[in-house]
């Protein structure tokens, strides 16, 4: 059996140095989510009740799929962090 330096679990790539990959696509995966977020807004028929719910129904999982996989530190989490209260600042701000 051959040892590899790399190895697929839950669709991420994790490695010796702790998925540091995987943690990135995490971090710029909510950033995304955030800017596809203000784009829908800043149409008039987004209303706050679709925002809401495309984030809770499809950006939330998409994003928490295999996290309890990657050892993050705070730092890392924080990043995470700032981009969830970025888009509770979108919803709030369209449910004015």
């Amino acid at each position: 059996m051959q040892q590899t330096d790399e190895n697929k679990y839950l669709g991420m790539w994790m490695n010796l140095n702790g998925c540091v990959k995987a943690k990135n696509e995490k971090i710029s995966m909510v950033n995304q989510w955030v800017g596809r977020l203000y784009r829908e807004r800043s149409k008039d028929e987004s209303k706050y009740d679709v925002l809401r719910e495309a984030w809770k129904s499809v950006a939330v999982p998409s994003i928490m799929y295999g996290m309890d996989v990657i050892v993050w530190n705070e730092n890392q989490l924080e990043k995470l962090e700032v981009g969830l209260n970025r888009v509770a600042r979108v919803t709030a701000i369209e449910a004015l």
